[in-house]
């Protein structure tokens, strides 16, 4: 595991890119409705905006395409886990 202000440091400039990522993906969405790594990459950047209900429903939507898609299980999971899938 990173030490914390490796993850802090990874995390911002992540974060600067997040608006770019986020229209992005959509687009890609548009271009391919069924891509579970589309579905997948929207639920992670939208957790990183702290949009988690949709994130949720992202995670959900790659599960729907692809039940075993494990990426899209962990990433759900994890906001389940942390409290933050409940909204």
């Amino acid at each position: 595991m990173l030490p914390k202000f490796l993850r802090t440091r990874c995390r911002l400039h992540t974060a600067r890119q997040l608006p770019e990522a986020l229209k992005a993906e959509e687009q890609s969405l548009k271009l391919s409705p069924y891509s579970t790594a589309a579905w997948n990459n929207l639920g992670g950047i939208l957790t990183n905006l702290e949009r988690c209900a949709e994130a949720k429903s992202a995670y959900r939507k790659a599960l729907e395409i692809e039940p075993e898609n494990t990426g899209a299980m962990i990433g759900l999971a994890q906001l389940l886990h942390d409290g933050r899938g409940n909204g």
